[in-house]
């Protein structure tokens, strides 16, 4: 269900950026839904997943887990994502402000 709300909120930004006017309401609503599953999921990771691996696996297999996921930039932020959400605060606030 996780993929599904991604992909309409996906749809519906991408829509918005091309230029479709589409209610408001609908956008937040997509976001909204994707958070609220977003949220089930990291909490469904921390407090099961995680903690049960936390009760099994060795020091050795952590290290092993960590030598094996490759570092990889986000692909929506890339590299130093703190940079792009403070660009995105700083465009949202200018934007709000024209509006005023």
């Amino acid at each position: 269900m996780i993929a599904h709300t991604g992909a309409t909120l996906m749809a519906h930004i991408e829509a918005a950026l091309d230029g479709s006017i589409l209610p408001r309401e609908q956008l937040e609503a997509a976001a909204a839904t994707y958070l609220i599953y977003y949220q089930n999921h990291i909490r469904t990771e921390e407090t099961a997943i995680l903690a049960r691996a936390a009760q099994h696996l060795t020091a050795e297999d952590w290290e092993a887990v960590r030598a094996a996921v490759l570092v990889a930039p986000d692909p929506l932020f890339g590299v130093d994502p703190q940079t792009r959400f403070r660009e995105l605060r700083r465009q949202i606030a200018q934007e709000a402000h024209a509006e005023e």
